[in-house]
């Protein structure tokens, strides 16, 4: 592993490099099958961009495809996909990141699917006579003093995206 910052000014600064192997130093998992996991911390150092170099065996590789395999980088919130490079003779990735924390090697096989939903409208069934009164709709008037929504069929229709890691919609997916 290795990382080569480039720096808005010298100074005296460290850089801490761990390398935590398959074990994930954060709660949420990345996309895909992960092979490594590495965190690395700058401390004293004003940085632009730090260029990650991951090295992976055949090993840790097994039967997944090299080709696949991508650097991320947790931005305290959720893994980041980065435009990675691979080097196959010398197995190792490169990536550029404009901050550090935990990376994560990973492959686009397999792993959490993400799904998009946006919506353009809501439909709010509020029945004022068994439930409470919002803001919204107004409650539809009944000649009962019974639950206007009883007995009664009601469809929301929702359409929904699959996405890749990168924001592309996948093709074939409903």
């Amino acid at each position: 592993m290795a990382v080569k910052l480039k720096l808005n000014k010298r100074g005296n600064g460290q850089i801490r490099i761990e390398d935590h192997g398959k074990k994930n130093p954060v709660a949420v998992a990345p996309p895909g099958k992960s092979i490594k996991f590495v965190d690395i911390s700058a401390a004293d150092n004003s940085f632009e961009s730090a260029e990650v170099r991951i090295q992976y065996t055949e090993g840790e590789l097994g039967s997944m495809d090299e080709n696949a395999l991508v650097i991320y980088h947790w931005n305290g919130a959720v893994w980041e996909a980065l435009a990675t490079s691979a080097d196959t003779v010398n197995n190792i990735l490169t990536a550029t990141a404009t901050s550090l924390s935990p990376f994560a090697v990973s492959s686009g096989e397999g792993g959490t699917a993400q799904i998009l939903v946006a919506t353009n409208r809501y439909v709010i069934l509020d029945d004022g006579k068994t439930g409470s009164f919002g803001t919204g709709f107004g409650n539809p008037g009944s000649s009962s003093n019974g639950n206007f929504w009883n007995g009664k069929n009601t469809t929301i229709n929702a359409t929904a995206m699959y996405i890749d890691n990168s924001g592309t919609p996948v093709a074939g997916k409903q």
